[in-house]
């Protein structure tokens, strides 16, 4: 009885314990998706992959080794008068070789393995910046999110508040009943919406959780909160330094890199030599029993000179020609990349200060509705504003809180963008120059 007590009570704990929401900070939150998001995983593969290749590209040098051996068994034909001595009807021949071929652009073969390196290394790191970008956006929504629900919370208390003024001033024959039912309606309004927000927000935690890579219904408990003040942000006199950068451009530039290694080998292999190294030793007894190490062995060497490369229209021009056409869309591709971060960055400190304008609009317009709502409450004890006019001034009270989160957030969300952009962490966005 005792163990199915203790049994019961270790049960009880582990359930509060699992009941425990999950403390995160932004840090933990970026930890979490670096350590457990699948498409970043798979992102490390191929980038360990590309890693394994380059360090090992030396393997081109190593001979191809082969060994084979040969069994043959002479044996009469039924019918036929010649007869077989069993100790020589049987034979065993053994050979082995190692061969070795160079080839013209080797150099630039190991060349485009260093180039596929770095070029997985600059995806690997877009992959991660793309991946905490939409951490930190999340989060950040979550907390505006969260926020907002504070705020409407607020708001539909006061609603049943004023509705429970109403009905007794109703009840005691000092309004309407058409100003009871309109405190009602404006009541069950809020209690609608407040509803609708938790529902999204919890859809939200969510998805949030799959980034990161939890159990998808793990309660968190948020504890980075969006900044209430406007950073001052100046724009850098040359965005240059930034373009280049960005991993985008990185990556575009790798490709242009190796196409041109590509286009060089492809001239050297449609004109150059290929030089071939090769030692091969055998041996051979009848009867098996007799066979003995090798005492001999032959090495060849053979120089190929290819001709087709100077032939117009061969397959090897053809291939040069594709080439040069494959390092000039390369180029074209760098500088799209190039000019579209520009765009993308200045397109980004343009709405930066648009927003940063929002919010200060937003807070003020706080102000100005707080007030109004406290002028019609004092209004309406005084007689002197309708039940309408209050449930108006709060509503729009209500309306600039949710106003200015939002805000607050999508200035956020743009110091993340334009910090992305620029591949910078934002706090050095913040009142400096860059």
């Amino acid at each position: 009885m005792r163990k199915i007590t203790l049994l019961f009570a270790l049960a009880f704990v582990a359930a509060l314990a699992s009941a425990e929401p999950m403390v995160l900070s932004l840090d933990g939150a970026l930890r979490n998706a670096r350590e457990n998001n699948s498409g970043l995983k798979a992102a490390q593969v191929t980038l360990d992959l590309t890693d394994r290749e380059a360090a090992t590209a030396w393997n081109v040098f190593l001979p191809s080794l082969s060994v084979s051996g040969r069994l043959t068994n002479t044996q009469a034909l039924p019918g036929s008068d010649i007869e077989i001595d069993p100790d020589m009807a049987t034979s065993l021949t053994v050979s082995g070789s190692a061969s070795v071929s160079l080839q013209g652009g080797l150099g630039e073969t190991l060349r485009q393995k260093s180039l596929a390196k770095q070029s997985a290394l600059a995806t690997y790191k877009k992959a991660q910046a793309d991946l905490a970008i939409q951490v930190k956006k999340g989060y950040f929504n979550l907390v505006t999110q969260r926020k907002s629900l504070e705020v409407s919370q607020r708001n539909l208390d006061l609603a049943k508040e004023q509705e429970r003024r109403v009905m007794a001033n109703y009840q005691n024959g000092l309004v309407s009943e058409l100003d009871y039912l309109s405190a009602q309606y404006t009541r069950a309004g809020l209690e609608s919406d407040l509803l609708s927000l938790k529902q999204t927000a919890a859809s939200a935690v969510k998805a949030f959780n799959i980034l990161l890579g939890l159990p998808m219904d793990t309660e968190i408990e948020l504890t980075d909160a969006i900044a209430t003040d406007i950073p001052s942000v100046k724009r850098p006199e040359s965005l240059d330094e930034y373009v280049e950068r960005r991993n985008d451009v990185a990556v575009a530039y790798y490709a242009l890199q190796t196409a041109k290694s590509q286009l060089t080998a492809s001239r050297i292999s449609r004109y150059g030599p290929t030089l071939s190294l090769s030692e091969s030793v055998s041996a051979s007894a009848t009867p098996p029993k007799d066979l003995e190490k090798p005492q001999t062995g032959s090495l060849t060497l053979s120089v190929t000179l290819p001709l087709d490369g100077y032939v117009p229209g061969s397959s090897a021009s053809l291939t040069e020609k594709k080439a040069a056409g494959a390092v000039e869309k390369a180029q074209l591709a760098l500088a799209d990349v190039r000019t579209a971060a520009r765009q993308e960055i200045e397109s980004l400190f343009d709405s930066l200060d648009q927003l940063s304008e929002t919010v200060r609009l937003t807070q003020f317009n706080e102000k100005i509705s707080l007030r109004k709502y406290e002028l019609s409450k004092q209004g309406y004890d005084s007689g002197l504003v309708t039940q309408g006019d209050l449930d108006d001034a709060r509503q729009n009270y209500l309306s600039a809180q949710l106003k200015v989160l939002s805000a607050q957030n999508a200035l956020e969300q743009g110091f993340i963008n334009l910090a992305n952009a620029m591949n910078v962490e934002e706090t050095s966005l913040y009142g400096k120059e860059n």
